[in-house]
C-alpha cells in the first residue's frame, strides 16, 4: 500500500501487520460502547467501565480511547483517509503501535471505496461494510447473512461498534457517552472538545440522526433477544435524551427503516 507522508512512512514496520475482523474471536455476550458524548463531564466512567470490564468487551468509539482513565478492549473508527490531515494519520499509527490489535478500522473510509483506502499497515483489525455511511437506511443483512469480512454498520460509527459487539458474540448493548443531543450546550464532553472542536452540523443533525436510526434498529433487534440499556440516561435518569417528538422531527424527508436485503447503489 501507498503512504502519502514520508513522516507516516518511517512509523511503519514489517513485523506487525493489520489483520482481517474474520480473525478477531470474541465470546463475550456483553458490551459496553462508550461515545463522547457531553454525559461522560457528569458520569464517573472510570469506576463504571471497572464494573463492566471483567464480563463485557468494552469498545470505543472514534477517539473516545484518548480520555483520561479510559480503559478499552477495542477501538473502532471508519474515518480513515477523508478530510482528516498527517498529524491524525501520525498520531493515530503511533497509537495503534502502542496498543497492538485493539483497533478496529474500516478497509474504505467511511467503508466507501470512492472515499479512498486506508494506508495504514500497522497491528489494527481491518473490515468491511455496506457503503452507507451517508445513508439515513438502517441495511441489517450482515446480521442475518454470513459476510466475509463484513460487519454491520450504518450512517454512524455507533452501529459499527453494534456490529462489532455481535461479531465478538454480544448482544446485550451497553451504552455511554451516547446522548444523541447536547447537555448543557455541548455535544461532545470537555476533554473531547479538546481534541475535537465541534460544529454545529454534528450538534443539531447528526446526533439526532443518530438516535433516529438506533431507535428503528433497536426495534428490528429486540424481538430477536437483543438488549439495549443507555447508562448516560439510566444514571439517576439526570442526562437529558432527545424526546420522541424530537426524534420524529429529525426522521423527516428520511427512510428509517430496517432493511434486510442487499441495498442498491
Amino acid at each position: 500500500m501507498l503512504v502519502s507522508n514520508p513522516a507516516l512512512a518511517q512509523l511503519k514496520t514489517k513485523q506487525m501487520v493489520d489483520k482481517l475482523i474474520k480473525d478477531l474471536k470474541g465470546n463475550k455476550t456483553n458490551a459496553l460502547i462508550i461515545g463522547s458524548g457531553s454525559s461522560l463531564d457528569y458520569l464517573p466512567y472510570a469506576d463504571i467501565i471497572n464494573i463492566f470490564k471483567y464480563n463485557s468487551v468494552i469498545i470505543c468509539l472514534n477517539d473516545t480511547y484518548l480520555l483520561k482513565d479510559m480503559y478499552f478492549d477495542y477501538a473502532i473508527n471508519h474515518h480513515t483517509v477523508k478530510d482528516l490531515d498527517d498529524n491524525f494519520h501520525k498520531r493515530m499509527i503511533k497509537d495503534i503501535y502502542r496498543h497492538p490489535y485493539k483497533f478496529v478500522l474500516s478497509n474504505y473510509d467511511c467503508n466507501d471505496i470512492n472515499r479512498g483506502t486506508t494506508f495504514y499497515e500497522a497491528p489494527f483489525y481491518k473490515y468491511d461494510g455496506l457503503p452507507v455511511c451517508e445513508s439515513t437506511q438502517v441495511f441489517v443483512k450482515p446480521l442475518i447473512e454470513k459476510m466475509d469480512n463484513y460487519l454491520f454498520v450504518g450512517g454512524t460509527i455507533l452501529l459499527d461498534a453494534i456490529g462489532l459487539a455481535y461479531h465478538l458474540g454480544a448482544k446485550n448493548i451497553f451504552t455511554m457517552g451516547v446522548d444523541g443531543g447536547t447537555i448543557n450546550g455541548y455535544a461532545y464532553c470537555k476533554q473531547y472538545r479538546e481534541i475535537w472542536n465541534e460544529n454545529e452540523y454534528f450538534v443539531t443533525g447528526h446526533s439526532h440522526r443518530t438516535m433516529a436510526s438506533l431507535q428503528s434498529f433497536m426495534e428490528w433487534a429486540k424481538p430477536k433477544g437483543w438488549n439495549f440499556v443507555n447508562l448516560s440516561q439510566r444514571m439517576g435518569n439526570a442526562f437529558p435524551v432527545p424526546s420522541n417528538e424530537e426524534v420524529e422531527y429529525h426522521k423527516q424527508g428520511f427512510s428509517y427503516k430496517v432493511i434486510e436485503d442487499y441495498p442498491q447503489f
